[in-house]
């Protein structure tokens, strides 16, 4: 005897954004033989065979994909990792009401510098105990007027140069 199936269960499935094949391996099925059900029971397909995979998409979550936002990476930097296109993408962020940066914002963390020691705190500490802005600039592996731009944007107390700790002599 054949197993009863429940032609609403299935559509409750299908709306929920299981996949034709996802509900035939629930019931034993194929994914012919549940097409065929709700094409006799006249239950609407989706247009689009991805939906059902973009609505259970694992980054498809505001505080996952704001927290990357945030962090600076660019909204193609983020399709890459996830794998869903621009498009899609945008969708989620209108979705979730997720601003999107203006082009000077963007031009504005791109060039914003992405070393640890871009830290104001971990500037101050380390010069404060003695390491010079040259000794700076080489462990951050910049040129000292890199390292003294970063100081100065963060405040970062500084000697006058020539005063000891400005470079090592």
């Amino acid at each position: 005897m054949k197993p009863v199936i429940d032609p609403i269960e299935i559509g409750f499935l299908y709306a929920d954004g299981l996949t034709l094949q996802e509900i035939g391996e629930r019931f034993g099925l194929t994914r012919e033989r549940i097409r065929q059900i709700m094409q006799a029971n006249n239950m609407p397909r989706r247009k689009n065979s991805s939906h059902g995979r973009l609505l259970r998409h694992e980054w498809r979550n505001k505080k996952r994909l704001q927290g990357l936002y945030e962090t600076g990476m660019s909204r193609h930097a983020i399709t890459e990792l996830i794998g869903v296109n621009d498009a899609t993408l945008r969708k989620w962020f209108n979705e979730f009401g997720i601003r999107r940066r203006t082009a000077s914002e963007a031009l504005l963390l791109a060039r914003k510098p992405t070393s640890p020691w871009y830290d104001r705190d971990r500037l101050q500490v380390a010069y404060n105990s003695g390491q010079s802005v040259e000794y700076l600039a080489r462990v951050a592996g910049v040129c000292w007027q890199t390292a003294y731009r970063w100081c100065r944007r963060l405040g970062v107390k500084l000697n006058r140069p020539g005063t000891g700790r400005w470079k090592n002599r």
